[in-house]
């Protein structure tokens, strides 16, 4: 009998802490609150920290999650329009990509992060917004170009 009910405990104790997992954008001090695989880390330059994956592809951010580049104010260059650059005019240099915020910069010198998702800021947690590229120095990072805006949980 004690084996029984020994067994029944460890089945709901596994069930129950199966389902406390991580998401992107959630809160941490220290990258074991995101992950105990290492395939999150948390992110403590943000409010709070962020549970996220650094250097994140197009394709590689989790369901729920898109991988936003983010530019160093240093490293805008000269204004340039998205929509028509490397179509009808080439405002930035070679090598540099236009940015949706308009402005030139090259793509090495980003770092990009899988963000949490968003409709509205309601979607986000205390301290974050609901932003949509373009607004800052950021840019969703696609298989297209020009990408299309893409909103997430961010600090404005």
């Amino acid at each position: 009998m004690r084996r029984i009910l020994f067994t029944t405990l460890t089945v709901a104790v596994l069930l129950v802490s199966g389902g406390c997992d991580t998401e992107i954008g959630d809160s941490c001090s220290s990258h074991s609150d995101c992950s105990k695989t290492g395939d999150l880390v948390c992110e403590r330059t943000l409010p709070g920290g962020y549970c996220t994956v650094i250097g994140c592809t197009a394709d590689s951010c989790p369901g729920g999650s898109t991988c936003i580049a983010f530019y160093p104010d240093g490293a805008l260059g000269s204004q340039c329009d998205p929509e028509h650059e490397d179509i009808d005019e080439d405002a930035c240099p070679p090598g540099e990509v236009c940015l949706l915020s308009g402005f030139c910069a090259d793509p090495s010198s980003s770092v990009t992060y899988c963000m949490k998702k968003c409709s509205s800021s309601s979607d986000c947690r205390g301290g974050y917004s609901c932003i949509t590229t373009g607004d800052q120095a950021d840019q969703p990072v696609c298989e297209t170009y020009p990408p299309e805006p893409v909103k997430y949980c961010g600090v404005e």
